[in-house]
């Protein structure tokens, strides 16, 4: 469930690739770009300016 998050995902990825030299984390940057989605879509519909 925790590996789910943003912050997971952006720590995990990163760790990975820094220490461990990995490729690009699939995984984890589809769990950063649904999270982004989400966000964008949330603001799109609960943002008002007024």
């Amino acid at each position: 469930m925790l590996a789910l998050l943003p912050i997971a995902a952006l720590s995990d990825g990163l760790r990975d690739v820094l220490q461990g030299g990995a490729p690009m984390p699939w995984g984890d940057a589809l769990v950063l770009a649904v999270w982004a989605v989400l966000g964008l879509g949330a603001a799109a519909k609960f943002f008002r300016w007024e």
